[in-house]
This record gives C-alpha cells, sequence and structure tokens, in this order.
C-alpha cells in the first residue's frame, strides 16, 4: 500500500510492513511506536520525534529522514539511509553491513559508525559530530563548530575539515587523504 501526509499523535501506532510511505510526522508523546523499514519499503521524508526510533533493516530504504532531539535512526544490515538530517540531540547509528549516505549532522547531533558500517559523503555542522568506531566514513566535510572522531577499528578517508571544524584521530583509528583548510584542525594521538 502507499500513505503520504501521516501524523501520528500521542497515543497512536504506526506498523508498517510494506508498500511506500512518505511526509510522516510522530508526534512527541505517542505510545508505543517503533518503526521498521524493511525489505522492499520505501520510507521518505519522515520526521522522528523524541523517545521514538527509526530501524532499516535488510533491503530497507529510507530517504530524507528528519532526527530529531531525542530520537533515532538505527540503520542495520543491509538496509540503506540516505539524506537523513540529524539535529538537537538526535542520533543516527550504522551497523554493520548498513549504509548511510548524504546525511547532515548539526546543532547536538550525533552520528555513529559502528565496526562494518559504510558511511559516505556526510557534512557535520555546528554543533554536530561524526564519531567512527569500526569501519569506514568516506568524503566527510567537518564545517565550523563541528567534529570528526576516530577512534580504534574506524578509518576516514576524504575528509576535508574547514576551518573552525576539527578533526580528532585516536590510537587505532585511520584517517587519509585528509584535507585541512585555513583554520580547520586535525589532531591526532
Amino acid at each position: 500500500g502507499a500513505a503520504s501526509n501521516v501524523t501520528i499523535l500521542s497515543g497512536g501506532e504506526l506498523v508498517v510492513s510494506g508498500g511506500t510511505l512518505s511526509g510522516v510526522t510522530i508526534s512527541s508523546g505517542a505510545d508505543v511506536v517503533f518503526e521498521v523499514v524493511s525489505s522492499g519499503l520505501s520510507a521518505s521524508g519522515q520526521t522522528i520525534a523524541s523517545g521514538l526510533s527509526q530501524t532499516v533493516v535488510s533491503g530497507g530504504v529510507a530517504i530524507g529522514t528528519n532526527v530529531l532531539r531525542g530520537g533515532a535512526q538505527y540503520v542495520s544490515s543491509g538496509g540503506t539511509a540516505s539524506g537523513t538530517i540529524v539535529v538537537a540531540s538526535g542520533v543516527e547509528d550504522v551497523y554493520s553491513s548498513g549504509t548511510a549516505i548524504d546525511a547532515t549532522v548539526s546543532a547536538l547531533g550525533v552520528r555513529n559508525i559502528y565496526a562494518g558500517g559504510t558511511a559516505s559523503a556526510a557534512s557535520v555542522l555546528a554543533g554536530g559530530r561524526e564519531v567512527i568506531e569500526g569501519w569506514l566514513a568516506t568524503d566527510t566535510t567537518v564545517f565550523d563548530g563541528a567534529s570528526a572522531v576516530i577512534s580504534s577499528g574506524g578509518i576516514a578517508a576524504g575528509t576535508t575539515i574547514s576551518s573552525g571544524g576539527s578533526e580528532y584521530v585516536y590510537s587505532g583509528g585511520v584517517a587519509s587523504n585528509t584535507t585541512v583548510l585555513q583554520g580547520g584542525a586535525d589532531y591526532i594521538s
């Protein structure tokens, strides 16, 4: 089936098992709302608010998800998230064999790439943070007031650090082909 411009209010429930969704808003205070984007399902333009989550599993595709304060997006094996926007203490977690493309992370948002996860073409804006803990992030741009952290087992390739941005490479982490622009900083420890 197909659904568009759906708003889930407090006490409402959204159950997704197939089809296409667009323009879904899940309001803060909704009860037991847990969305799984599974094989054969494409979900676009959704907003994930406080205390709620979106899980993208094998064969599922999430496009243009907005993750707000207290919300979370989980991209697991075989799942793909494209164009996610993470703001105000929202979280995007990319797990083994999950793929995240073209994310924007800002205003205390956090993006975590765990062992086996792959992320590319992220923009990390003021107050945002990308943490690479286990595998690969390519072509990230770190802007003023933002940071990228590469810890043990993490690999960052093709990162661009703009003025006021920072990259921290800790023991066991690898950064290659990094470009540090005037006013940017790259810290290796």
